[in-house]
């Protein structure tokens, strides 16, 4: 019902917009107050979020912020208020689109997502263009769609050729990047896109805002894991998991670089230590409701499943346990 609410308001707020030349230029009846509110709700929603284990208790939240700015909408709009509005709706649109693909929500994830980004399109916002599609890619990804997620991203990173150089949009985009070309096998793409998204760490002053852009460059280890493992770098994987390990871990982090562990414990022989892996992430699947994980869990299962190794009976059933029991 919720996710039916947030997807109604944000298509009464596009309809809006339609009518963007038509409106005046002064006076509105949309004060500066209101939008200061507006804006400090959008920014500790998205605060909120990240502090959250069961990401679905912010959605009440979230649609009452809609509701807010679809009322400040309907009391009076002029050009420069509505621009407001549309980059206020594209931030709480994605965090929309965040929680319901943490929940496995894709095709409410990605229509979230294509309307944060026709918000943040016809208010000038490129940062927060360039994100609401690369979150879009994201969740292609997880589809396992990477033609249509490597297109995206080439969309993704002109748009945000034209943001502020100083917010780590490119670099964000860079990452993901990374991730597809490592699916398909790509590894010299791989590293120049990491490198790339390693320019992060260049950036002077204070890095992401802690809402609709998070990327400070604190995943890049993880990521570059990941990559290796997915192209068979194991010991590189291995030494990236460990700088990995050492960071501050949000519980979805955390399930995901112990899946990779596990991954990584399975070439290296290792079952039982496997199996410790995925029974702590399906332990924190469980905790948190989180369909991400449980689809990361999944995504393992089927590949030991297609590998056919005797070795690995125990761990498949297991993994076979934990996708059931949190499905």
């Amino acid at each position: 019902m919720l996710r039916r609410e947030i997807l109604r308001l944000a298509g009464a707020s596009a309809v809006s917009a339609l009518a963007w030349d038509s409106m005046p230029t002064q006076p509105s009846n949309a004060t500066e107050l209101q939008f200061t509110d507006h804006k400090a709700i959008g920014s500790y929603l998205w605060r909120l979020y990240g502090r959250l284990e069961s990401k679905s208790e912010i959605l009440p939240s979230v649609t009452e912020h809609l509701q807010g700015l679809q009322e400040t909408l309907s009391a009076g709009a002029n050009q420069e208020s509505m621009r407001l509005l549309c980059s206020l709706n594209s931030e709480a649109l994605q965090l929309a689109g965040e929680v319901f693909f943490d929940g496995g929500a894709y095709d409410d994830a990605i229509n979230a997502h294509l309307l944060a980004a026709s918000a943040a399109k016809e208010a000038d916002e490129y940062d927060r263009w360039a994100c609401a599609l690369t979150r879009y890619a994201l969740v292609l990804n997880t589809e396992k769609r990477w033609k249509d997620s490597r297109n995206l991203l080439e969309a993704a990173e002109k748009v945000a050729l034209r943001g502020d150089s100083q917010l780590p949009t490119r670099q964000w985009v860079a990452s993901v990047r990374a991730e597809v070309a490592a699916a398909t096998g790509e590894r010299s793409e791989v590293e120049r896109a990491l490198d790339q998204a390693n320019t992060v760490l260049d950036l002077t002053g204070p890095v992401g805002n802690g809402g609709w852009l998070r990327f400070t460059g604190d995943r890049l280890p993880e990521q570059r894991a990941s990559a290796y493992l997915s192209l068979g770098l194991y010991e590189q994987a291995e030494q990236q998991l460990s700088i990995a390990l050492s960071a501050s871990l949000t519980p979805r982090r955390s399930a995901a670089i112990l899946i990779d562990r596990a991954r990584l414990a399975l070439h290296q022989r290792a079952p039982e230590a496997a199996r410790e892996h995925v029974e702590a992430a399906a332990e924190i699947a469980t905790r948190t409701g989180s369909t991400y994980i449980v689809g990361k869990l999944a995504q393992l299962h089927a590949e030991l499943i297609a590998a056919d190794d005797p070795s690995t009976t125990e761990l498949i059933e297991a993994l076979s346990e934990a996708t059931k029991g949190n499905s």
